[in-house]
């Protein structure tokens, strides 16, 4: 996987909402479904909060593909296992 954070330590593109973060800290996504939007809550080891998100549904795909490896929650339903299985290694 490529790293989100290039050489200079500065996000760019797609991460550009936690400039100034260190992505490396986030160890759990909680993501919350909806039809049209998606709700991202991120936190680090100690239970802190990151970063928080609305995202529509390729933005949320496109953030979740790119995300250095960490615990993705969300709640069970259909389309959580859809996801799911889109994210797959």
């Amino acid at each position: 996987m490529v790293s989100p954070i290039p050489a200079s330590g500065k996000l760019s593109g797609d991460f550009s909402f936690l400039e100034g973060i260190i992505i490396n800290t986030v160890t759990l996504i909680g993501i919350d479904l909806g039809k049209h939007c998606f709700n991202l809550h991120g936190q680090d080891a100690q239970g802190r909060m990151v970063f928080r998100k609305k995202l529509s549904h390729s933005q949320m795909l496109t953030q979740l593909a790119n995300f250095p490896v960490c615990r993705v929650v969300m709640e069970a339903c259909a389309g959580a296992h859809w996801i799911a299985r889109r994210h797959r290694p």
